[in-house]
């Protein structure tokens, strides 16, 4: 124990006190020395020291010293032990040994058996810092996406509110966020232990495939890519190839530049013969070459094959909305616009007018979009759109001034039902509000996420008026006004219904354009008619079991939530499930369960444990929904370098005040982790008062007068 800065402090009586108690102590050791000489006691001066001893160790007690010292106590280490659960941690680093992972919680589990103190805690990082055992963490799997080392190591929270002494990370040191090493802000000190072969990287990766969603048969298709090179030699051939099962469909050869990490750009193309959704695989290999990892060698694709665009008819006045809605749908590759535009000097664009002239005529268009062309389109034209509705096509109808919600027609009151609005104010901007079942609605979502697809609506720009209707029977109702009610609820802005055998969807909003011009730069306003346009087009889903699948492509480590919209009747039958498969083989079968406030839509979530194509498929009651595929694809920063980062790791190591080692050293890890790592200032009372110097004290004192009292009886005295 290091001791220092000793001083003695008086924490009893006070000095005037214990002057008085001093005098009257003299006096009557005065007294007693005379008593003593007047009946002529032998010796008289050893009881009177004596009772000056006890009086003076009363009089020390009554003052109580305190002796104050300051020692230097070692700070008992607390410890994070963090594991590394990104996706470089699957791979082996020999042939048919233990993968990084493994070897990582191995080595967790050892330290932790080795150090001698309760005070330490097991993380596994990725992205963040998380709290797991390692009983926990051997039951997953490295499926984290990618590694922000730096962020990660001011994550560790024990809970307890204090701070880390040290942080062990157990990892390859691959670090994606591109941060250098720095002290974290706690201070702590940061000890490595290095996982994975040292390198050099001989790799070839293969980035994001840039490919048409659609494509027409017999048209030539271009996929383009970028594919980057490590540890390559100058002139080495490299082939891009596009795969239909084992069939090569196209291929592209470019040559390396270097053996440094470089980056080659490469397109390809290829003609599709047949119609329907191609399941495509464009790989990149340098022939018979020893590649360090091969996991980021391939990219799955998917290109929906059509015989032909779609015709588009738009039928419309010369405004905003119809300049921005054009510009946008003809930027469409699978849709072909044709227009109608009404105007003083007669009627524009490149359909005639006698596109309008009948329903024989309507029906060479898969969409009509009409909007303010209600006074302008003669009543016979009119007639023939409802007729070109009821028979089956698919109308949306916008609002403003002269639309058809501004237009009296009474063919078409079953469906535009116009009502005295209350607590409108047509000069108060207003955002439309979602509905349960505007939220749930693929029409309406423009972001996976709900929450997110909420955001992205409140991010619009307002409008200002809108046509005042009721929803007709049988429409469901996605969006409505704020606060202004029509008929006993609030206006409806966008509704969704059957005609007959067609479909109609209406938007009574004036200024619909506003929504192109978003406060945040985003895709929200081309995602919407992108939906539309998908759900309006396509021959209807009949089928009582239908699958919503957002997107194709998912990121291998993320969560996957799938939709089915069921209809009752199926529901009731048998409980709804949903089948997972991959390469024929089943590996997930999840039942289905309904969504809150969403009417007929159920939700099931999947977590893949590995990369590829996957099929999946909603079942109810015996129905199906017909199995759709979908690709779940490495993350490839983890693999474009993946020998062990020693480097950093060092410097990590060394900027903190820690230690570096590989797996074969944990032992010296553990010494070093054993031994004190900082020592405290620990200022200490050391009282008379305090056990057990008082009954030292005292136990002296009765001793004393014990003494004196034997003394006394020897010299004839009582």
């Amino acid at each position: 124990m290091d001791l220092h800065n000793a001083d003695i402090r008086f924490m009893g009586l006070p000095a005037w006190a214990l002057a008085v108690a001093g005098a009257l102590c003299v006096a009557l050791l005065i007294a007693y020395w005379r008593y003593l000489r007047r009946v002529a006691f032998p010796r008289p001066l050893f009881p009177v020291f004596l009772r000056f001893l006890a009086l003076g160790l009363v009089l020390l007690l009554a003052a109580n010293p305190a002796l104050f010292i300051t020692t230097k106590k070692p700070v008992p280490r607390r410890i994070a032990i963090m594991v590394d659960r990104s996706q470089s941690m699957s791979l082996a680093d020999a042939p048919g040994g233990a993968t990084r992972y493994e070897r990582a919680l191995a080595a967790g589990q050892s330290l932790r058996k080795s150090l001698n103190t309760a005070r330490a805690w097991t993380f596994a990082f990725s992205g963040e810092g998380a709290p797991a055992g390692l009983s926990a963490l051997a039951a997953q799997r490295p499926l984290g996406r990618t590694t922000f080392l730096m962020d990660s190591l001011d994550d560790p929270d024990t809970g307890e509110g204090l701070p880390l002494t040290d942080v062990v990370v157990v990892t390859d040191g691959r670090d994606n966020s591109g941060m250098a090493p720095a002290p974290p802000p706690r201070s702590a000190r940061i000890h490595a232990v290095g996982l994975g072969a040292p390198g050099p990287d001989v790799n070839v990766s293969l980035g994001d495939v840039q490919a048409p969603e659609f494509a027409f048969v017999n048209k030539p298709v271009t996929l383009e890519g970028d594919v980057w090179l490590a540890g390559m030699a100058p002139g080495r051939e490299i082939t891009v190839e596009l795969m239909s099962d084992d069939k090569r469909l196209a291929a592209s050869t470019l040559k390396a530049l270097g053996p440094d990490l470089s980056g080659h750009a490469w397109s390809l193309q290829f003609t599709p013969r047949e119609v329907g959704l191609h399941t495509l695989t464009v790989r990149a290999r340098a022939g018979d070459l020893a590649e360090t990892v091969t996991q980021d060698n391939e990219r799955p694709v998917f290109i929906n094959v059509m015989s032909g665009r779609r015709k588009v008819l738009i039928v419309d006045t010369p405004r905003w909305d119809f300049t921005f809605l054009n510009r946008m749908l003809t930027a469409q590759d699978k849709i072909e616009i044709n227009t109608l535009l009404f105007t003083d000097r007669g009627v524009q664009g490149n359909a005639p007018r006698s596109a309008m002239g009948s329903e024989a005529r309507l029906a060479e268009y898969a969409l009509v979009i009409f909007g303010a062309a209600g006074r302008a389109a003669s009543q016979g034209e009119r007639g023939a759109l409802l007729t070109y509705l009821r028979r089956g096509g698919s109308v949306i109808l916008l609002g403003g001034d002269n639309s058809l919600f501004d237009t009296p027609d009474t063919r078409w009151q079953a469906f535009i039902k116009r009502a005295a609005p209350s607590g409108a104010n047509s000069g108060e901007a207003f955002y439309p509000a979602l509905t349960p079942a505007g939220r749930d609605n693929p029409l309406l979502r423009v972001a996976a996420d709900p929450g997110a697809n909420a955001a992205h609506w409140a991010a619009l720009p307002y409008l200002y008026t809108f046509h005042p209707l009721a929803a007709p029977q049988g429409a469901e109702v996605l969006a409505e006004h704020p606060w202004a009610s029509c008929a006993g609820r609030k206006c409806p802005l966008i509704m969704a219904l059957k005609a007959d055998r067609g479909r109609l969807l209406m938007m009574p909003i004036q200024g619909l354009w506003r929504w192109r011009l978003a406060r945040t730069e985003d895709t929200t306003f081309e995602t919407l008619w992108n939906n539309i346009l998908s759900v309006l087009m396509e021959p209807e889903e009949t089928r009582p079991v239908r699958l919503v699948l957002p997107k194709r492509y998912y990121p291998l480590g993320g969560e996957i939530c799938f939709e089915a919209r069921i209809d009752p009747a199926a529901a009731r039958a048998a409980a709804p499930t949903l089948s997972i498969t991959q390469e024929d083989r089943t590996v997930a079968s999840l039942p289905l369960n309904r969504k809150k406030d969403s009417g007929d839509f159920y939700t099931a979530c999947f977590n893949p444990a590995d990369p590829g194509i996957y099929k999946v498929e909603a079942r109810a009651g015996g129905e199906t929904s017909g199995a759709e595929p979908f690709a779940v694809t490495v993350a490839r920063e983890e693999f474009v370098i993946s020998s062990l980062n020693g480097k950093l790791l060092k410097t990590l190591a060394a900027q903190t005040g820690g230690t570096y080692v590989d797996e074969k050293r944990l032992s010296e890890l553990a010494d070093t982790l054993n031994k004190p790592g900082a020592y405290l200032d620990v200022r200490e009372e050391h009282s008379l008062w305090r056990t057990p110097w008082c009954w030292c004290a005292l136990g002296f004192i009765i001793g004393i007068l014990s003494l004196e009292w034997i003394l006394r009886r020897r010299g004839g005295l009582t």
